[in-house]
């Protein structure tokens, strides 16, 4: 029994509940669990685990051995223990819940599984500067924390402790936030583009400098396959492979041969063959059809991987002739996925070995990873096992090992495994896990963690946000 309810389960927070336990007398576990009957045994081993073997049960039909169901006619919890229900008393109970649906522990209340998973459930988050974002199964786009600059696009202006939607309705299919900035850029599922937020160098792509509060189309039309929002530039690839950036261009980071800022999307010379792009702080790397890397703008801490520290108006190849299917700039790092799933690093401290790198270097020579994010001074990244690891500059908490040290090298998340997305911000973090889950960890004077901080702003581990 103790290890059926231990696979079940989120590790849970420190505000855990005391429980009380019943026996109820019936045959087998029933869609309609009934009586009240003790069973000290039961209670002993939950007990002993800390409760840690309670939770998360949406795994398992409502049924089966170790769900934790709502039973209405004893208005209660109950636990299938393989043969018979355990009544769980508890003052903290879940509302609005059907009779034998299974429920969950949040991390201070049991929730029904049909409110949280619509509550609490995201496909990928994205994290900026004081603010972060969240794109949901069901296509919605949530923003909370600081609405600066019209970032988390609800029209009304005025920050939020808890994700609201954004005003323009979807569906959407990508979302993404530039690294220490305050612009927002996502996709419809009809392929076209949108921005809002900060727009000082032009960077919403609709042809003015204002700030946008609520979601603006970009000029010129056209459909598009991703939007990469840096610091202040934006890029993008179209459907037909072309890309495109807009914004500031004082160093390059555009692309087009020029050092002008564009207020609409300016195309990128040559021919129309890239897969993906991503913007950074100043700078821009992509990685073409053919599988290579290209960096251009800021060469500054050798952030191009290209041997030198030249800033480049116009694409420039990544040294070392890898094939690559992911890659992220940031701040000064860049990290990318080759083609069999090894980590490679540039820039600043971007393989985690504490010194830059001028051209790609492995991060780990044998393990396999799946999702990376280089943000302002940390670079976190999903092993393929599914556990989350960061590195870097570790002011606030952004690292997500329980504590302000700054390890050179990659140092894992606390955290279970089942991670699924990572996205670094300014100075937090946060990422979904494989059941959906969103969890953030670092600064959080802004809210942009999900939930309000009265006394102490900075949070060192991952913690589930509220539904």
């Amino acid at each position: 029994m103790d290890m059926h309810l231990r696979k079940l389960t989120l590790v849970l927070s420190v505000l855990l509940l005391q429980l009380t336990l019943s026996h109820v007398a019936h045959a087998a576990c029933s869609a309609a669990p009934v009586g009240t009957a003790a069973d000290p045994v039961l209670q002993t081993r939950l007990n002993g685990d800390s409760k840690a073997g309670l939770g998360a049960a949406n795994s398992l039909t409502s049924t089966e051995e170790g769900a934790i169901v709502w039973d209405d006619t004893n208005n209660t919890l109950v636990a299938c223990d393989g043969t018979n229900w355990i009544q769980l008393g508890d003052s903290h109970l879940p509302t609005g819940c059907s009779s034998g649906e299974t429920v969950e522990w949040d991390g201070s209340d049991w929730v029904c599984a049909s409110n949280s998973a619509a509550a609490a459930e995201f496909y990928s988050t994205a994290a900026g500067s004081g603010y972060s974002c969240g794109l949901k199964p069901a296509g919605t786009v949530w923003c909370w924390g600081s609405d600066g600059s019209g970032k988390l696009g609800n029209g009304a202006g005025g920050s939020t402790v808890s994700p609201e939607q954004i005003a323009e309705a979807g569906p959407w299919v990508h979302v993404d936030i530039g690294v220490s900035g305050s612009t927002t850029c996502a996709v419809k599922s009809d392929l076209t583009a949108w921005c809002w937020g900060q727009n000082t160098y032009g960077q919403v792509g609709d042809g003015t400098t204002i700030q946008k509060e609520s979601p603006t189309q970009v000029s010129g039309g056209g459909t598009w396959k991703s939007l990469s929002a840096g610091t202040y530039h934006t890029c993008g690839v179209k459907t037909d492979n072309t890309a495109w950036c807009w914004g500031e261009n004082n160093v390059g980071q555009l692309g087009i041969g020029s050092t002008s800022n564009k207020s609409i999307p300016t195309q990128i010379p040559g021919d129309p063959d890239w897969q993906s792009i991503s913007a950074g702080y100043d700078y821009t790397c992509g990685i073409k059809i053919d599988d290579t890397a290209w960096c251009w703008g800021e060469g500054g801490s050798q952030r191009l991987g290209n041997g030198s520290t030249t800033d480049r108006t116009s694409p420039r190849a990544v040294s070392g002739g890898l094939s690559f299917s992911k890659i992220d700039a940031g701040h000064t790092a860049t990290l990318a996925l080759d083609t069999t799933n090894h980590l490679y690093g540039w820039g600043g401290n971007g393989n985690g070995t504490g010194s830059s790198q001028s051209t790609p270097a492995a991060v780990s020579a044998t393990e396999t990873w799946l999702d990376i994010s280089s943000g302002d001074q940390q670079s976190c990244a999903v092993k393929s096992d599914g556990t989350a690891w960061c590195w870097g500059i570790n002011n606030y908490g952004e690292l997500g090992f329980g504590t302000l040290d700054d390890p050179l090298t990659p140092t894992a998340v606390i955290s279970s495994d089942g991670w699924k997305t990572i996205s670094t911000g300014s100075s937090h973090t946060c990422g979904t896990r494989s059941h959906g889950n969103a969890l953030c960890w670092g600064r959080n004077s802004s809210e942009q963690l999900g939930f309000e901080s009265e006394a102490a702003y900075n949070i060192y581990m991952p913690v589930k946000m509220p539904n």
